[in-house]
């Protein structure tokens, strides 16, 4: 890895690096939040959705299998920002709102210094709401803003740094309150290893 990027404030390090594959056939850039990896996009193929969030996550069988896209445009919310790398299976009508604490993380997957594109390559509307997720949903909850999303996204998550704060009984009323419908649903990214989700 080579290191590109790098930046501290009162939300942890952040860095960007530059790194191979293992076959040394592709070259991507790959964003770190501590020690953890937050988001990975190849330099050639922009718009390919990869990492965690890749074709074969449960995030994009998420996205494909919910009713609400055969039947037309899609509200999608996404609490944790990362590089923006849902907004690769956003299309034309769609609306993307990531809900994102830490401003530094914003910047770069707005595209400060050219590493990351998928916000901006993205077919949807894109909305990023700056502050913590939880408060933001419930000052909109108290305007009467709901926002029908069919798919709701929690990865907040900073490796084993779990903001429980967004996993309450609470937090999940919370949530259910700002989904569209009876097939909306609400994913979980559970990989930790220190609670069991």
């Amino acid at each position: 890895k080579h290191v590109l990027y790098r930046e501290r404030n009162f939300y942890g390090a952040v860095a960007v690096y530059e790194q191979w594959d293992k076959d040394m056939i592709n070259l991507a850039y790959e964003f770190m939040h501590g020690r953890v990896t937050h988001g990975i996009q190849l330099v050639t193929n922009r718009k390919l959705p990869a990492s965690y969030y890749g074709e074969k996550s449960g995030a994009r069988l998420a996205l494909i299998t919910n009713p609400q896209r055969n039947a037309g445009s899609m509200r999608v919310g996404a609490i944790g920002l990362g590089i923006g790398t849902l907004a690769a299976y956003s299309r034309p009508g769609d609306v993307y709102r990531f809900y994102e604490l830490n401003p530094s993380v914003i910047r770069l997957a707005q595209g400060q210094g050219g590493y990351f594109s998928y916000l901006s390559d993205a077919r949807a509307l894109i909305e990023v709401a700056a502050g913590d997720a939880r408060l933001s949903l419930e000052s909109e909850a108290a305007r009467h803003q709901f926002q029908n999303f069919d798919v709701l996204f929690v990865d907040a998550f900073n490796g084993d740094s779990i903001p429980v704060h967004l996993l309450t009984r609470e937090a999940m009323a919370l949530y259910l309150s700002h989904l569209g419908g009876p097939d909306s649903v609400i994913v979980v990214n559970v990989t930790n290893f220190a609670i069991d989700l």
